[in-house]
């Protein structure tokens, strides 16, 4: 196994643009899928896919990208899999290292720097594949949640620890551009609208110049011409108790 490790290392390392170019659209395509499969879970709640509210692949294809870093990051924060990809990567290094040792020849510079690579692409790996999990799972646990009992989603972020003693707040990371936020519609001129519940509305994107709205009072997904409407919205959740509908809405 060492000796496997120790080439594939030397193959990370001896990788020219084409090479780095392949694996990175590889990474992007892999991302994209595991964030595509993300947004569905939540969508599929409402019979929708993340096309009909505004996800198109274009934009999939660029969060996918820019976003890697900040799930690499939200999850290194924590799971647990950090502690095991760093001892697996530190128990592949020792074995390596110990093995030539005995050999009686001193393991060459490259070698070390190639293994060493390779456990921090484990690691990566291991990380990005268990942050898409729990976002694939948070995504169908909050569809669930707004279809069954009005729960309000503004995005979904790492959520920080409160605000230090020194007043600074910290940053929020985003995991997906998911939103079921309160709204209000209001017709333009002599607009005929269709039948909606006021105060129970949920705004959950636009595509195609149709704006996508979740009548939880109804349990109905209703589409409005963009053109026609004004769409208020509430973002401010301590105006929504348990940051859900009023309970009036449920009936």
């Amino acid at each position: 196994m060492g000796d496997l490790v120790v080439r594939v290392g030397r193959s990370l390392r001896s990788l020219g643009k084409e090479g780095i170019a392949a694996l990175v659209a590889l990474l992007v395509t892999v991302n994209y899928a595991a964030l595509y499969f993300a947004y569905f879970q939540f969508y599929v709640s409402f019979g929708l896919s993340p096309g009909d509210v505004g996800h198109t692949r274009t934009k999939l294809l660029q969060e996918s990208t820019l976003g890697m870093v900040a799930r690499l990051f939200w999850a290194s924060q924590w799971r647990a899999d950090v502690v095991a990809a760093s001892l697996a990567g530190t128990a592949i290094v020792a074995f390596v290292l110990r093995r030539r040792a005995g050999d009686g020849a001193r393991p060459r510079r490259e070698d070390v720097a190639g293994t060493l690579l390779v456990g921090v692409v484990v690691a990566c790996a291991v990380l990005l594949a268990s942050a898409y999990a729990e976002a694939a799972r948070t995504a169908r646990a909050l569809g669930n949640e707004v279809r069954r009992h009005g729960h309000i989603v503004i995005a979904t972020v790492r959520r920080p620890a409160p605000a230090d003693g020194d007043g600074k707040d910290p940053l929020y990371l985003p995991m997906l551009d998911m939103r079921a936020v309160p709204v209000a519609v209001v017709p333009k001129k002599d607009t005929a609208l269709p039948a909606l519940t006021d105060g129970c509305l949920l705004l959950l994107g636009q595509a195609d110049d149709q704006v996508v709205l979740f009548d939880y009072s109804r349990r109905a997904v209703v589409r409005i011409p963009a053109g026609d409407v004004s769409v208020v919205t509430y973002p401010a959740l301590r105006d929504f108790p348990g940051e859900r509908l009023p309970v009036s809405c449920k009936q």
